[in-house]
């Protein structure tokens, strides 16, 4: 079918429908009054169709012709009329529209029972005619099936055509209210199953997060472990101050926990270390990282000669706070912790008995061993 903008209207017409030729005019007096029919033409696929068209002449020139019926070119079939569709003449009215895309002609009829607000009943295709038949369903209502257009094209059609006409709506027989109903279903159905596949996209997202997350805190497990295990090095100011800490780069020690004593390098492995300051790790508020109580000016060798020392063995070591500052404490045995007392050992090293067990807060007891013999430093809880 030819689109509407290349189909013309007859000349002669008086109902100005695009795609039709005039066959027969005639005035007639009717009950309530004089009308006019013009019978139409339409060649619509292999059917030609003749289409009776009415207006008042009260109504002329300028006043809409309706469509009374719909017959075979010989006029011996009706395929369409109200009496078919079973709806009143005076409440209905029918006009034909052409699609302006495909060029096919269809009846609307319209339900002008409030003039004011007219709603589209039913929509027909007029190549559809022969092949579709009048049924009743819902107990006393009337419509028509079959054609080659279904429930969706059919609606699509209507809202269309509401606009066209500027009516102010449309309405569904039963069969189309099931078909909504059963689309909404579908719709309903597949709104779920979009959602289904948003939220597995979502969890495999979050997954992947995690997952991120988790190797990111197993590095820096793995970096913190890899730190510890280098053990602790001895710094000094430039006063002779001992000063212990964990040595870590400039991009390591943010690694490390609250509160661990580091003592930062240039770089590591290095031989001999080349140390930039000392100082206590520091979680602040928010979770940004600190330095606390940092020093300078540093040396690996004390600048300040000490008296030598019997050599003693230990077993191992901690770190404790005190007065802010990092100070590394030394385990050994209670028998290495008596000879170490008897033989005078003065250089300030701290000292914990390994066999003696810690409180139930974890604290431990901390000697000093002073120029003035061995002191009771107090209980600390080790930091590492």
């Amino acid at each position: 079918m030819a689109p509407q903008d290349v189909l013309v209207c007859d000349p002669n017409a008086r109902a100005r429908i695009p795609g039709t030729d005039v066959v027969s005019y005639k005035d007639c007096v009717g009950r309530n009054g004089d009308i006019e029919i013009e019978v139409h033409r339409l060649k619509a696929g292999d059917q030609v169709f003749h289409l009776d068209f009415l207006r008042p002449m009260k109504m002329a020139p300028n006043g809409h012709f309706i469509l009374g019926r719909v017959t075979d070119e010989a006029g011996e079939r009706a395929f369409w009329n109200f009496s078919q569709e079973g709806l009143p003449k005076k409440e209905f009215r029918a006009r034909v529209c052409v699609d302006p895309l495909t060029g096919e002609h269809f009846i609307a009829v319209v339900n002008c029972r409030n003039y004011r607000h007219q709603v589209l009943e039913r929509v027909i295709l007029i190549r559809d005619l022969p092949a579709t038949k009048m049924v009743t369903i819902a107990g006393d209502e009337v419509v028509r099936i079959g054609g080659a257009l279904g429930f969706q094209e059919l609606i699509e059609i209507k809202k269309q055509l509401v606009k066209e006409l500027g009516i102010s709506g449309y309405s569904l027989n039963p069969l189309e209210k099931k078909f909504v109903e059963g689309q909404g279903k579908i719709e309903a159905a597949q709104r779920a199953a979009r959602r289904a596949e948003e939220v597995a996209a979502e969890e495999a997202e979050k997954a992947k997060r995690m997952a991120e997350k988790q190797a990111r805190f197993e590095a820096r497990a793995a970096k913190r472990q890899e730190i510890r295990e280098r053990g602790s090095v001895t710094v000094f100011t430039r006063e002779g101050r001992r000063l212990y800490g964990y040595p870590a780069t400039g991009e390591e020690w943010p690694v490390l926990n609250d509160r661990t004593f580091v003592v930062l390098v240039k770089e590591y492995p290095a031989e001999p270390l080349e140390v930039i300051s000392c100082f206590i790790v520091e979680k602040k508020v928010g979770g940004r990282l600190g330095k606390k109580n940092e020093v300078f000016d540093l040396t690996l060798k004390s600048p300040v000669r000490q008296a030598e020392q019997p050599q003693f063995s230990f077993i191992g070591g901690f770190m404790i706070e005190k007065d802010g500052q990092p100070i590394p404490v030394l385990e050994t045995d209670k028998a290495n912790f008596e000879a170490m007392v008897k033989n005078g050992m003065n250089n300030d090293t701290l000292v914990a008995i390994a066999d003696v067990p810690s409180e139930k807060d974890g604290r431990r007891q901390i000697y000093r061993f002073a120029e003035g013999g061995v002191q009771t430093l107090g209980m600390f809880v080790p930091l590492c």
